[in-house]
């Protein structure tokens, strides 16, 4: 079970999507002949399915399934697994335009940082943060968002200046830059912004997470949906 997972998630990092959905379906074969398997693995095996769903063109279903598997399996779900799925969750709804849904699930994360940094690790805290401030946005709540803009840029100075981070701090001002003069941004403005952060679209998308980072920010730019702009953009890799 454990080889099928490994190669499905592999497969998935590449954005391999047609063998990554049959090394998945191999698992759940495992996972449905034996109860101690399928608790074991239905956490991760959601949060694959679910991606694949979303460039399947099927959010909807990615959104029902998370949501259904938490309902259902939140009792036998691993902390880190049930965080992810939460965070996953929360951040679809903002890229199928559900603000409204994706700040409830965000604000279930009301323990400490210290909490969250401990059991998730630094990353998962600020992509937390991330999308707070985007849904506050979103939801034009530009009071909120710029304080969350505040607080991550003193929380995490040093993090920026590591390899792994150098795109958050220009992604940030070109969040500033969206929430001060929205009647300017365009596309020109946006190819600005990118070459800012030596922008490599391959590197950026073989995270299917950060893929949505991108999809949000240049909607906002070019004035077009979160979700349009996710599929379109993966196409053109294709």
């Amino acid at each position: 079970a454990n080889i099928e997972y490994i190669l499905s998630y592999t497969f998935l990092d590449i954005r391999e999507f047609k063998k990554s959905k049959k090394y998945l379906k191999n698992l759940h074969n495992l996972m449905e002949k034996e109860d101690k398997i399928f608790y074991t693995y239905i956490g991760r095996y959601t949060a694959i399915d679910s991606f694949i769903k979303v460039f399947a063109y099927q959010i909807k279903e990615a959104i029902d399934l998370i949501q259904n598997t938490i309902l259902e399996y939140k009792g036998q779900l691993k902390l880190r697994e049930f965080l992810n799925l939460s965070l996953n969750l929360s951040a679809l709804l903002l890229t199928n335009q559900d603000p409204k849904n994706a700040i409830k699930i965000i604000n279930q994360f009301n323990k400490s940082d210290a909490y969250y940094q401990n059991n998730m690790g630094r990353e998962w805290l600020l992509r937390k943060e991330m999308i707070r401030t985007l849904i506050l946005i979103e939801l034009k709540h530009i009071d909120l968002a710029e304080k969350s803009l505040n607080a991550i840029k003193h929380k995490n100075t040093n993090l920026f200046k590591s390899k792994q981070f150098l795109m958050v701090d220009p992604y940030i001002k070109a969040l500033e830059k969206y929430i001060n003069s929205p009647e300017i941004t365009d596309f020109k403005e946006l190819q600005k912004v990118e070459k800012a952060f030596d922008f490599e679209k391959e590197k950026v998308f073989k995270d299917p997470r950060l893929i949505m980072f991108y999809a949000w920010l240049k909607g906002k730019y070019t004035k077009q949906k979160t979700y349009s702009v996710l599929i379109n953009e993966y196409e053109s890799l294709n």
